[in-house]
C-alpha cells in the first residue's frame, strides 16, 4: 500500500488545523500569541517528521528505524485532512495581526531548519543516516515534550491546556521510542 499520497495530504492539512484550532479557541493578548505559535510549532514538528520519515522509509534498511518512521506516517489524524480548506479559510483574514506576523517568521524559521536537516539527511546512506537521522529525532522529540509539558502545566486557555495534556503520552512514547533506538544505533541525542 503507498501510503504517500494520504501522508501528504496529511501533512499539509495539519499545520491549516491547527491553526483553524488555535484560532477558534479565543485566545487574546500575548498569551494567545503564545499559544498560537505553540500550535503552529507542533504543526510544523508533524509535517517535518512525516516528510524525514518518508526519507527514512527511502533510505534506511534498519527495521527499527523503518518501523519508527512508519509509526510517524501512520500517528498522523487522517480527519484533519477533511476539514483543512475550511481551516484555510477561518486562519486567512487574521494574516495581517500581530500573532500571524509572528506565527509567520516562527514557522519560517523552523521550516529553513527543517529543510536543512532534510538536505543534510538526504546526503547520508545506510548506518550513516539511520544514526543521524534518529539523533535527530531524539533531540527533536525531546525538545517537543519540554515544549508540550509547558504549554499543559501552563496554557491559559483551557481548550489548549487541555490539547497539550493529550498530547503529553504520545509525545513522550516518540521520545522515549527515539532515544531507545538512538542509543541502540550508538547516536547520543546530546550530540
Amino acid at each position: 500500500m503507498n501510503l504517500r499520497p494520504f501522508a501528504l495530504t496529511i501533512a499539509l492539512a495539519l499545520p491549516l488545523t491547527l491553526a483553524a484550532q488555535a484560532h477558534s479557541w479565543g485566545s487574546s493578548g500575548a498569551a494567545a500569541t503564545g499559544q498560537q505559535v505553540f500550535l503552529h510549532k507542533l504543526a510544523q514538528e508533524d509535517h517535518s517528521e512525516i516528510h524525514l520519515a518518508h526519507l527514512a522509509l527511502a533510505k534506511s534498511q534498519n527495521p527499527q528505524v523503518r518501523a519508527y518512521a512508519k509509526s510517524k506516517i501512520l500517528a498522523a489524524d487522517p480527519d484533519m485532512a477533511k476539514d483543512a480548506w475550511k481551516v484555510q479559510r477561518a486562519t486567512q483574514p487574521n494574516k495581517a495581526s500581530a500573532a500571524g506576523v509572528a506565527n509567520r517568521a516562527a514557522v519560517s524559521r523552523e521550516r529553513a531548519k527543517d529543510r536543512a536537516e532534510y538536505k543534510k539527511l538526504s546526503r547520508l546512506s545506510g548506518a550513516q543516516f539511520d544514526r543521524a537521522y534518529m539523533q535527530y529525532e531524539a533531540r527533536k522529540q525531546g525538545a517537543d515534550l519540554t515544549l508540550v509539558r509547558q504549554e499543559a502545566s501552563s496554557a491559559s486557555n483551557a481548550k489548549i491546556r487541555s490539547f497539550a495534556q493529550r498530547q503529553v503520552t504520545p509525545v513522550r512514547q516518540a521520545a522515549n521510542s527515539a532515544q531507545s533506538i538512538s542509543s541502540t544505533l550508538g547516536a547520543s541525542a546530546a550530540k
